[in-house]
């Protein structure tokens, strides 16, 4: 079912372009997404040319059709953040290990094509996960004991709020949350930021952190290390989204050994981790 404009979210051109890229029957759908943010921005989708279609569905040569026919569109859209790109094809070293196979059913000038898409920094491949819905969120066994601070950050009707809870041994010791100008994004960053600020004011040297943030959680899990060798900034030498931030939260965690843990939002699941998430929403 195709979404009406208003039920669209906006372009936050502060974030990253996250495009998930899906096809079915010969027909390539691209999800256009603030990344780390709920909901889509738009949808752009177009048939595959009969040549593609000696290639198998979802495929790196079919992937790199789609960004191509799209480009210049969602560069557009981008601007000069990054474009995440999701794929069944994968990331960067898999899709060119797979075109080397196929190199000789490619003509030269979509080879060529191909080419300039994949040595653009601008763009980062990845590949599509399963959906986290599908995981029961459980603390590690050595990590049961240590205190759980819940995070959240929203925007509803027009205010945007950071909230963070700290509960031991499931008692709530302590809460707080704020409203900020800005996005839900940078809400959820600041909730980190404050939560890690209370555990040292609170003395504890190593706890659990819980966010229902995709963006939050990868960043530090995945992402920080390279953001601070490239001193916060993207690969074309812009400050990266919330710069300021992110570079206290890697300062904070010098100082506190958080266990980061990604926890679905809005589910039905039960126990500690869907709890505090649930409680945590209620603060923002």
């Amino acid at each position: 079912m195709a979404l009406q404009s208003g039920e669209l979210e906006r372009r936050n051109d502060k974030v990253p372009l996250s495009v998930h890229v899906t096809e079915q029957d010969d027909e390539a759908m691209l999800t256009l997404a603030n990344y780390g943010e709920k909901g889509p921005i738009a949808f752009l989708s177009h048939q595959q040319e009969p040549a593609m279609k000696k290639f198998s569905e979802n495929g790196a040569e079919r992937v790199l059709a789609s960004m191509t026919k799209q480009l210049l569109q969602l560069q557009a859209i981008a601007k000069e953040q990054p474009i995440i790109i999701f794929s069944m094809a994968g990331e960067l070293a898999r899709i060119k290990k797979n075109l080397v196979v196929n190199q000789a059913r490619v003509n030269s000038q979509k080879w060529s094509q191909w080419g300039m898409v994949l040595g653009d920094n601008q763009f980062d491949w990845r590949m599509i996960k399963l959906k986290r819905e599908e995981k029961m969120t459980k603390y590690h066994d050595k990590h049961q004991n240590l205190p759980k601070y819940f995070t959240d950050g929203s925007e509803r009707a027009g205010k945007v709020k950071w909230g963070y809870l700290v509960r031991h041994d499931r008692k709530l010791i302590t809460s707080q949350s704020g409203e900020i100008t800005g996005t839900a994004q940078l809400a959820e960053v600041m909730a980190v930021e404050k939560a890690l600020q209370k555990a040292i004011e609170l003395g504890h040297k190593e706890i659990v952190l819980t966010s229902d943030s995709e963006y939050l959680v990868d960043g530090v899990q995945k992402e920080l290390e390279t953001w601070r060798v490239n001193g916060f900034h993207t690969a074309r030498g812009k400050p990266m989204a919330h710069k300021e931030q992110w570079e206290k939260i890697d300062k904070l965690l010098q100082e506190v050994n958080a266990h980061f843990y990604h926890q679905v939002s809005h589910t039905k699941q039960t126990g500690e981790a869907a709890d505090g998430n649930r409680e945590s929403s209620r603060s923002t």
